[in-house]
């Protein structure tokens, strides 16, 4: 009896686990979406609230080569804590990033069901504002870098991640660090 349990548990157990030999995504060339939270670092956490993220991505990647390429296009967007200089009225508005960035991706040791990878890249950075709030929409370069990992199970492949952007801006920088959860198809 113990036996005839197993032989139905075993198919279950097999496709839980197929899908960690290729947890990086499906092939070459993978696409994907993301969310999460964005937080204000340095002079930006002066002035703005955590906000959020959206992010879509193309990841081209060999299976058995440990680096690869990612290219993202983001949006983040952090509320005024309060009412900026020169703004009319008591409503804060808010600032927005929307970025285009190249990484280059580095696969560390894979586990199961799990690949850790570090991320770095460049990008352009465009910067604006909405509501009361002055201040001109401008597109600086950025650069950016961190930690995720890769995981599947089952039908599901995604990635969760936490990166730092610093970006240039006359006479200083915008820094953020946001926490992404995605998946990948």
């Amino acid at each position: 009896m113990r036996l005839s349990k197993f032989w139905r548990v075993l198919p279950a157990a097999l496709l839980l686990l197929a899908p960690a030999t290729r947890v990086e995504g499906q092939g070459l060339i993978s696409a994907g979406v993301g969310g999460g939270l964005s937080m204000p670092v340095g002079s930006l956490s002066d002035v703005a609230n955590p906000g959020w993220r959206a992010l879509g991505t193309i990841k081209v990647g060999v299976p058995l080569v440990p680096v690869g390429l990612r290219l993202d296009a983001s949006y983040d967007r952090f509320g005024f804590q309060r009412t900026p200089l020169g703004a009319a009225g008591s409503e804060t508005g808010s600032r927005s990033v929307f970025a285009g960035t190249v990484n280059g991706t580095l696969r560390l040791s894979p586990l199961p069901l799990i690949t850790p990878y570090a991320i770095a890249g460049i990008g352009s950075y465009h910067t604006s504002c909405s509501g009361p709030a002055s201040c001109e929409s401008e597109t600086h370069v950025g650069y950016n870098g961190g930690l995720g990992v890769y995981f599947g199970a089952l039908l599901i492949h995604g990635f969760a991640e936490v990166r730092y952007h610093y970006v240039s801006l006359p006479g200083g920088s915008m820094q953020f660090v946001p926490v992404t959860v995605g998946l990948l198809f």
